[in-house]
């Protein structure tokens, strides 16, 4: 994920597919991933909704809320 624009820049991310999943990796995890994470990874699958918050000061996504719905 690109750095954001600006400082409290919100970004939603919605998984489309119960198959096709998509893990999210902390920076601590996955190094250069630019994401502070409340776990070590996040999955999406279908109907699952993750959003972060750009914290410049960090250079880092700041986790907002995970929500798994499957």
């Amino acid at each position: 994920i690109t750095d954001g624009t600006e400082d409290g820049q919100r970004l939603l991310i919605l998984g489309t597919h119960a198959v096709n999943t998509v893990t999210l990796q902390n920076a601590v995890t996955l190094p250069g991933s630019k994401l502070m994470l409340g776990a070590a990874t996040r999955t999406l699958a279908l109907s699952d909704q993750f959003e972060v918050s750009w914290d410049a000061t960090l250079g880092l996504w700041c986790e907002v809320s995970f929500v798994n719905n499957t």
